[in-house]
């Protein structure tokens, strides 16, 4: 194995004739840092000098260089603190076997023996192997750690660098049938009305208005505004997530105004506990299980009520950039992809396609038309009403009449 590989490490003495000295070579870096020595003897004693001061420098223990990362991720605001607790914990189940050594102990064929190992190892919560959704992202981190690492000179090399991710990401999640989807949102607004279940009632919204899980349970009272018509998102997931969206339905704008009647403008909107606090996200999924239970119809996340929102107005001719925007996307591109259903794009540009020949070939006005080309374009039982109206007595007497012949 070569050398650079090996970690951080003073090796040597060795004789260097065309210098006539001894040298030692400390690896702690991109490039090691050579020292020569006229004796053997000042060269051994260098070298353990060398040996004590890389032990007691910094540690470069793989657990801790873990903190050190997120530490500074956190620090330069690049990612919030709730995601670095959730991608420590994911890049430690993943490297667990070497946290207590040595960061450049991770070799090449060591990084694609973990990953392939949790391609294949059940998980806890499902007792299945993860979803190659979920594999590939825990690799896209250990990447972006070992990288942010080489970067500092922790590692001479990104271990992760050429492990190729197996399987591929499905996108999208299964969603509601619009018959489901009116029951379920019965049974969320029974909920709140009858017992109070302010939680069934932020579940609702992601159907509504396409909101994360995070921008429900991150709104506090003060969010609602001119009567529960406006929700505020003042920040989130992305730079785009900066948004506020009107709510259209007098149902909800109704529960809304009367969930925050009353209250203090920073309380939580859906407290659940302590007033001030906001609730985990995780809530938001409870309660949507419940409801699809409540509701009979199958079980889906808060994540696919956003998308079969996405999908419903596609397939309602909104705009793709006004979609887009209303999800907190930078693009369509990514709504497309994740959020609406390929039918409901297929449907969109099919429909505008029609409205487009439409408009590019008009029907004539009847105006423009002959009598006789009228006559033509009727329907014959059309045309079999006329002509016994025109035939009876009565009715040619009452014309005569009404023309004053």
């Amino acid at each position: 194995m070569p050398r650079y590989k090996l970690g951080a490490r003073v090796t040597g003495p060795y004789y260097c004739e065309a210098r006539k000295k001894w040298r030692i070579f400390i690896y702690d870096g991109p490039k090691p840092t050579v020292l020569c020595f006229d004796t053997e003897k000042a060269a051994r004693k260098g070298l353990s000098h060398a040996t004590k001061k890389l032990r007691s420098s910094a540690s470069r223990i793989l657990g801790d260089v873990l903190a050190e990362y997120f530490a500074e991720k956190e620090q330069r605001e690049s990612a919030k603190s709730r995601t670095c607790k959730d991608q420590d914990a994911a890049l430690r189940q993943l490297l667990a076997s070497y946290l207590r050594d040595d960061i450049g102990r991770m070799t090449p064929s060591r990084a694609s023996e973990l990953y392939l190992k949790t391609t294949e190892t059940p998980t806890r919560k499902t007792g299945k192997p993860p979803a190659a959704a979920s594999h590939r992202f825990y690799l896209a981190l250990a990447q972006g750690f070992y990288g942010w690492a080489l970067r500092k000179g922790y590692v001479m090399m990104n271990p992760f660098k050429e492990v190729r991710p197996i399987g591929r990401a499905s996108t999208g999640k299964a969603q509601l049938r619009l018959d489901e989807a009116k029951r379920y949102r019965e049974a969320a607004l029974r909920l709140f009305d009858e017992r109070k279940d302010r939680l069934a009632l932020a579940a609702v919204l992601p159907l509504y208005l396409g909101l994360r899980a995070s921008e429900v349970m991150g709104r506090r009272v003060r969010d609602i505004d001119a009567g529960g018509s406006i929700i505020w998102i003042d920040r989130g997931k992305s730079k785009n997530a900066r948004r506020h969206l009107s709510v259209k339905a007098r149902p909800i704008q109704q529960r809304l105004a009367q969930l925050v009647s009353g209250r203090a403008p920073e309380e939580a909107l859906f407290s659940v506990g302590d007033p001030l606090k906001l609730p985990f996200r995780q809530l938001l999924n409870a309660a949507t299980v419940r409801i699809c239970k409540a509701a009979e119809v199958p079980v889906i996340c808060p994540h696919s009520l956003r998308g079969l929102w996405a999908t419903l107005s596609v397939e309602a001719g909104a705009a793709e950039s006004a979609v887009a925007t209303a999800l907190g996307h930078g693009s369509f591109e990514m709504t497309a992809k994740h959020y609406a259903q390929p039918e409901a794009l297929t449907g969109a540009k099919s429909a505008r396609v029609h409205d487009l020949l439409e408009e590019a070939a008009p029907e004539p006005e009847v105006t423009q038309l002959s009598a006789e080309q009228i006559v033509r374009s009727l329907p014959p039982e059309t045309l079999a009403k006329l002509l016994a109206l025109l035939t009876a007595p009565a009715s040619v007497e009452k014309t005569q009449h009404t023309v004053g012949l």
